[in-house]
């Protein structure tokens, strides 16, 4: 899965050329784009964005836009699978994710 981009500007490129009192905020936004938690990582790159005036931080605002609309866009994904507990065919938000309430065995989703 790539990271998203903005004239070939990565949550990855700001990182490596963030300021060093940026450096934690980036480095936890790059954790989160890593992991696909899109929101956790538009929210660290919006509050780097709020403490300065730079190309940077402008970057920093332009990217953290484009990570809540892939957030939003992931929020209507549905993933069918099967209970990791019963083999329950059941849907989920994303593979993963504790879904199945079939007999309450409250199982984790695993892509079919």
């Amino acid at each position: 899965m790539s990271m998203p981009t903005l004239n070939a500007c990565t949550v990855n490129d700001l990182l490596m050329s963030c300021p060093e009192d940026q450096i934690t905020r980036l480095k936890n936004a790059w954790k989160a784009a890593a992991a696909g938690d899109w929101r956790e990582a538009a929210g660290a790159l919006r509050n780097a964005a709020k403490e300065g005036t730079t190309n940077w931080h402008d970057q920093c605002a332009v990217l953290a836009v484009e990570l809540d609309n892939k957030a939003a866009m992931a929020d209507k994904e549905e993933f069918a699978g099967n209970c990791n507990r019963c083999g329950h065919q059941t849907v989920a938000s994303k593979p993963g994710v504790v879904a199945c309430k079939w007999g309450g065995c409250n199982g984790v989703v695993r892509a079919a």
